[in-house]
């Protein structure tokens, strides 16, 4: 089957040609951004979900109607393209975590950080979703306010955004509180 055959058959919804696609380009692409960016293996299969992602999106939505090169140089240049944003994402994320914390005192002191490290886990639990959902799919699956507006049903993007700040707001607040209770 042609790359441009697959394509249609993906668009009339055909499952078996969908999971055959996902399979064979899963193949090649892991491998392939492992060696061009030295990528942990779960930081791969992150950026291989969301490459297939938009491309399945891409098929539904139109843009994708006939390929003007392969299928694998479609995959790969999206990968290409989707790389720098993840780490540009990761660099916020270590930031956002780095302000939160900043007000923290000086971990210097294992039993302490601990300590910190077990009010966290509580003032996660605390949180309760659906904030909890919106916050490990933002920071730790790294997907995009679109497609968390998708997965858990917002009204579109600048709502997943204002929600994901409110949620910060009630985890930092949470997180003080029983801070506050632990000394």
């Amino acid at each position: 089957m042609t790359d441009q055959e697959k394509i249609n058959r993906i668009r009339q919804n055909d499952e078996p040609t969908m999971r055959a696609v996902y399979l064979e380009m899963r193949k090649v692409f892991i491998p392939w951004i492992n060696q061009r960016y030295q990528l942990i293996s779960q930081d791969a299969e992150d950026l291989f979900h969301l490459v297939y992602t938009i491309f399945i999106d891409n098929i539904f939505k139109g843009k994708l109607k006939t390929l003007s090169s392969s299928l694998k140089s479609y995959f790969f240049a999206i990968g290409k393209n989707k790389y720098p944003e993840i780490q540009r994402r990761k660099i916020r994320i270590r930031e956002a975590i780095d302000e939160f914390l900043s007000g923290m005192d000086n971990w210097e002191d294992p039993v302490q950080e601990e300590l910190e490290f077990e009010v966290m886990e509580s003032a996660l639990d605390a949180l309760g979703e659906p904030c909890r959902e919106l916050l490990t799919l933002y920071y730790y699956q790294n997907l995009s306010a679109r497609l968390i507006s998708q997965q858990m049903a917002y009204k579109n993007e600048s709502t997943v955004r204002n929600q994901k700040y409110k949620c910060l707001k009630r985890l930092q607040q949470i997180f003080h509180r029983l801070r506050r209770q632990e000394v």
